[in-house]
């Protein structure tokens, strides 16, 4: 029937909004006739203030839903056999003997959650505490074969928001 709206409110940010609303109308009453038009202007000014800071949290919410859309996709058991053969390249640390399209598959998915985080579409903060030992291994195992890729297939750009990612998450 009606779509389920949901969104976060901060207390403090509340409790801020309110004490100015009510500090507005009170100041409206207390002034004179002549300055009540500044006092309007600023209870205009906050409600656009207001209104940024709804647009702000809008954003985030959609930048969370999109980074936990995400992590649902890794933990789908559709995408069991892609986490198996991940743990077992980490294991072996070499990607050769592995099924080229299962890799390919694996680190498509890296590279679309790197150009999410670095289009600002998704939550990075969410996606690093979910992923980032993962990052972090699954390039260092497979840097070499990516290299070689990029060098044998002529696409010197492959993965390279993945590259990306890893340099900006690994610890310096």
């Amino acid at each position: 029937m009606f779509p389920q709206v949901s969104f976060r409110l901060s207390v403090p940010v509340l409790i801020f909004f309110v004490l100015a609303c009510a500090g507005v109308v009170a100041l409206f009453w207390l002034v004179s006739p002549a300055h009540q038009e500044v006092v309007k202007f600023a209870a205009e000014l906050l409600g656009g203030a207001t209104a940024i800071y709804a647009l702000f949290m809008n954003a985030q919410s959609a930048r969370n839903a999109a980074a936990r859309r995400f992590i649902e996709r890794w933990m789908d058991p559709n995408f069991a056999s892609f986490r198996t053969v991940l743990t077992e390249l980490l294991e072996k640390e070499k990607p050769d003997d592995l099924h080229r399209q299962t890799l390919i598959a694996i680190l498509n998915f890296w590279e679309e959650i790197a150009i999410a985080v670095f289009a600002h579409e998704a939550s990075e903060l969410l996606l690093q505490d979910f992923f980032n030992t993962m990052v972090l291994r699954t390039f260092a195992v497979t840097q070499v074969w990516i290299n070689k890729e990029r060098n044998t297939k002529k696409y010197p750009t492959a993965y390279i928001q993945f590259e990306n990612l890893y340099n900006r998450w690994r610890p310096k």
